[in-house]
């Protein structure tokens, strides 16, 4: 995929303040129970930076499709960051 091609997947996820990220994004807060109202942000920042990297390292040659990569990715990268709080609090509780 060259950079006009990569730009513009990054331009149809990021128009009108990220709408297309923040809902797959959301989609995905609701399979894994939710999260606080104070921490999407830190999830949507996430999601941007994990919206980066698979426009990088898609290959379309594989046959999937954009979309399905890009949740697969934004599901392990929020699936994570969930785990390393939950592991952190429960040291803490010790």
């Amino acid at each position: 995929m060259d950079n006009s091609q990569k730009q513009k997947l990054l331009e149809e996820y990021a128009a009108n303040n990220m709408a297309k990220l923040r809902k797959i994004s959301y989609s995905i807060f609701i399979e894994f129970g939710g999260i606080s109202k104070q921490d999407h942000d830190d999830f949507y920042s996430k999601a941007n930076e994990e919206l980066w990297k698979a426009t990088e390292n898609w290959d379309e040659s594989k046959g999937v499709p954009f979309e399905p990569y890009l949740i697969g990715c934004l599901a392990r990268k929020f699936k994570t960051i969930i785990t390393r709080r939950n592991r952190i609090k429960r040291k803490t509780d010790r």
